[in-house]
């Protein structure tokens, strides 16, 4: 909570993100005819509006093993936890566009990733093939993704899928940083490396470091944007393509049956590229079978 405006840092974000994007249409905490709780943010985009809940992770509830290790579930239930949360404010604007936006501004929370969110949304991730009993062998060949049970916006019972659920929820949104200096960074001295021939020592490391600040490649260059996931279980009213369409933001959804990156912002496809040419590869888009235990 910020003591000057009383508002939490990811909502002071989620208002610097909107005017960045000239989004300067949106009214806090407003009052919806026949809705008995008050969202965050109404926001006209393009025309439309859209309601949105913003929440942030304050303090990390999960606790690493004796190795270090982390369990992966219990992250997902913390982001399950934070949408079945925040769409308990949503529930009475069915039929119109909402969306809940995740947001970790004291780095406390360091899993909010494409897998986490999409299980988090759909069910944890696997793998199936078929198995031949009378030979006891898989066919590897024919390996598909599937969700198992416990995704916020599928139904289920007894371990089968039955039908969407939480359908007001158009999508769910990631507000963060895409960290371009310290990638810029890894570029010039993968490069450095590569003309070289070998690894810098330590005094042409530091050199690298002092130069970075004037080339843009430091560690204060950073760039606030959002990354979108559209909720694929039919939902009454589907995100409007006009938000989030910033250079640095991204959007998945399902296509031809598959989750893929449908948007990314020129900036951040340049910075790709620019990794790609020196040999680093860029955090890609996560792209996986739509396929749910049981179908």
């Amino acid at each position: 909570m910020n003591k000057t405006t009383g508002k939490p840092v990811s909502e002071q974000w989620f208002e610097t993100y909107l005017k960045e994007r000239q989004l300067t249409d949106f009214e806090y905490h407003p009052s919806v005819e026949d809705a008995t709780k008050h969202p965050d943010y109404r926001v006209v985009v393009g025309g439309s509006e859209v309601f949105f809940e913003v929440t942030e992770f304050d303090t990390p509830t999960y606790m690493p093993n004796k190795v270090g290790a982390v369990d992966l579930s219990t992250i997902r239930t913390q982001i399950r936890k934070k949408i079945e949360r925040e769409r308990q404010h949503l529930k009475d604007l069915k039929g119109r566009m909402c969306a809940i936006v995740l947001a970790d501004p004291h780095d406390s929370f360091r899993f909010l990733k494409q897998r986490f969110i999409i299980e988090a949304m759909l069910g944890a991730l696997g793998l199936t093939m078929p198995y031949d009993g009378e030979t006891g062998a898989c066919d590897s060949s024919r390996m598909t993704s599937t969700f198992a049970p416990g995704g916020k916006m599928v139904r289920w019972k007894n371990g089968n899928p039955l039908e969407p659920q939480n359908t007001t929820i158009s999508a769910v949104c990631v507000l963060g940083m895409v960290d371009e200096g310290a990638r810029r960074l890894g570029i010039r001295i993968k490069q450095r490396i590569r003309e070289a021939g070998q690894p810098l020592d330590d005094d042409a490391a530091l050199a690298m470091l002092n130069e970075a600040e004037s080339a843009n490649a430091d560690d204060s260059l950073y760039h606030l944007r959002v990354q979108i996931y559209e909720n694929p279980c039919e939902p009454k009213a589907p995100l409007t393509e006009a938000f989030g369409t910033g250079p640095h933001d991204e959007r998945f959804g399902v296509r031809d049956g598959r989750w893929q990156r449908v948007f990314v912002g020129d900036s951040l496809n340049d910075l790709e590229a620019d990794e790609r040419a020196a040999g680093i590869k860029p955090n890609g888009p996560f792209d996986l079978g739509l396929r749910t235990k049981g179908e």
